[in-house]
């Protein structure tokens, strides 16, 4: 996109005109699947990895511009609510699925393909200075994610849409 459509974008985010933050992760591989496309592009698969990494690319992007509240109700809470799971998912509530992140907003770190847990080859993040990490995940109130890494824990269930 242009620089003066991001500003737009930026702009009506912070305004409070966008009320999601979503993505159309995909991971297909750089190598083996998207440059199937080299010499037609209509043959590379659409979209690109980035759920793992969203979270703190958008805490980062707008530090100091959108707080804890409007990064939970932008990527968890109305999410659920577009997809019909709110309140089961999205909220903390009695009756909830009691799905948490602890964040912590001092955590610095340098986003890596390397490093990351998506099955995909690259991240369009790569080398990206993050200001903040999930420092506990909880999953149906299981510990699922200590400082960025999986326990171990599956704790979730499927959740038909």
């Amino acid at each position: 996109r242009h620089a003066g459509d991001r500003a737009a974008l930026r702009e009506a985010l912070v305004a409070g005109e966008i009320d999601t933050i979503a993505t159309d992760h995909c991971s297909f591989n750089l190598h083996g699947q998207k440059d199937r496309g080299r010499d037609d592009f209509r043959a590379i698969p659409n979209g690109g990895p980035g759920v793992e990494h969203r979270p703190v690319a958008i805490a980062t992007s707008f530090e100091g511009q959108l707080g804890p509240e409007d990064l939970c109700r932008l990527m968890s809470e109305n999410p659920a609510r577009v997809f019909g799971m709110y309140p089961r998912k999205g909220c903390l509530a009695e009756g909830a699925d009691a799905d948490v992140c602890v964040w912590d907003p001092q955590a610095r770190w340098t986003i890596r393909a390397a490093t990351q847990h998506q099955a995909v080859d690259y991240t369009p993040l790569e080398g990206f200075e993050a200001h903040g990490r999930a420092k506990a995940v909880y999953v149906n109130g299981v510990l699922a994610a200590r400082n960025g890494e999986p326990t171990g824990a599956q704790p979730g269930r499927y959740v038909p849409r």
